[in-house]
């Protein structure tokens, strides 16, 4: 047997019965045909392994990776079998994915890619159609919600609410997500309180009896849907700092806008002038060193209303930090009093706020209670929405979010 015919032996690792006849080379079109037959004498249906008479060879092309560039196709003569119980059964070789004109491994090289890529790059950089790219996700995606049906639930102990814009308006999805993985556990039409009560209450893709926190925005649909479907509600829901932080930031923001404006109407030198994201900066976080800080800081101690929203915002960025619940609910309660009597009308709509979602908070700061990762995955889920130019509809669009981010075994 020639050395080439022992290269694609190996590489496509056949088993018993299946070997390679010959290699074609055509230089001109760089191309390479790689010829396989089947020889072995006891042949068994593939439904039921029993052994069955031969029917005939159906002789099928199929693509495999590129050799050196070169385009590599295997001329498969694949043999069927004539089965008493399952009729006439087609017999695949290991490396071939049924159904499909491609070999598995290459079919796994195309969803690699399309992790990263829009299905129209993939097919461009492949030599493909764009419907044999999608096709090969389609089947993929569908194998892979196979596959996790047949496994355990999965457990999580942390779950994340969020949403997500499908498009132009109010239309969104609510993304459930297990915040122990990163995975995506399901994607819900809105974000409706009845819709999210009903997903609790009938679905079965996981097991929330270990649950010990489900982090969320103040949205209150998703308040009141976990607090009808969980009889320990109290005690789950987590309000983040990120979300937290937003409230600040936006309360703290509107007192600069109202006291610029003042000062623009009064006819008096605004010193607030360019200084908005200075504000919103957390000092904690920030080099107040640098030039630009340099020339910010003093503004922090002058008498502006905006200069006392600050501290206030500045305070409840230090609170995360407390390790005992009783320290902490104490902290933010002297955090609450300040807020009420700010004299400031925003801070006071704040104080409101956060007031009537304290215990949400506190659950956060004993968990440690996070939405980032909830978060970072939405910035990823915008991006595939980007690459793809948006989507023809919204089945489509939460098939793509749970192929890439389901935490599915879409490999053959």
């Amino acid at each position: 047997m020639k050395e080439l015919e022992q290269f694609y032996e190996r590489r496509l690792r056949l088993e018993a019965g299946w070997h390679v006849e010959r290699v074609e080379q055509n230089d001109e079109a760089r191309q390479i045909t790689v010829e396989i037959d089947y020889d072995e004498t006891v042949l068994r249906c593939p439904v039921c392994k029993a052994a069955a008479k031969a029917h005939d060879k159906q002789r099928k092309a199929v693509r495999h990776f590129d050799t050196c560039e070169d385009e590599t196709w295997l001329e498969v003569f694949f043999p069927r079998v004539r089965c008493p119980e399952h009729g006439i059964q087609t017999v695949n070789p290991p490396f071939a994915a049924a159904g499909s004109r491609f070999t598995k491994g290459f079919e796994n090289r195309v969803i690699v890619l399309c992790k990263g890529a829009s299905v129209k790059k993939v097919a461009k950089d492949l030599g493909l159609n764009w419907n044999v790219v999608a096709g090969i996700k389609d089947r993929a995606y569908g194998r892979g919600k196979k596959k996790k049906a047949l496994k355990p639930l999965p457990k999580p102990k942390r779950l994340h609410l969020d949403e997500i814009s499908v498009s132009k308006g109010h239309d969104c999805f609510t993304i459930v997500s297990d915040g122990g993985t990163g995975n995506v556990l399901a994607v819900l039409d809105g974000r409706d309180a009845e819709t999210l009560k009903s997903f609790f209450a009938t679905q079965q893709i996981a097991d929330f009896s270990e649950l010990e926190s489900i982090s969320m925005d103040m949205a209150p649909p998703y308040i009141r849907a976990v607090r009808d479907s969980f009889p320990n509600a109290g005690r789950l829901i987590c309000f983040d700092r990120f979300h937290v932080a937003r409230l600040f930031n936006r309360a703290l923001d509107a007192v600069r806008r109202q006291e610029a404006a003042r000062l623009y109407k009064a006819g008096s030198e605004n010193p607030l002038v360019k200084t908005r994201f200075e504000w919103l900066r957390n000092s904690g976080l920030t080099d107040n060193r640098a030039s630009r800080r340099r020339k910010f800081m003093p503004l922090t101690k002058g008498k502006y209303q905006t200069a006392k929203a600050w501290k206030l915002k500045e305070q409840a960025a230090r609170l995360w930090k407390y390790e005992r619940e009783g320290n902490a609910e104490r902290a933010w309660k002297r955090l609450l009093w300040r807020l009420s009597h700010s004299r400031i009308g925003e801070m006071k709509k704040l104080y409101v706020t956060i007031n009537k979602h304290l215990e949400g908070i506190l659950n956060a700061v004993r968990l440690k209670a996070s939405n980032g990762l909830a978060e970072a995955r939405n910035s990823s889920i915008q991006r595939v929405k980007y690459m793809a130019c948006g989507f023809r509809n919204k089945a489509r669009f939460k098939q793509e979010i749970l192929f890439q981010f389901g935490g599915y075994d879409l490999t053959h």
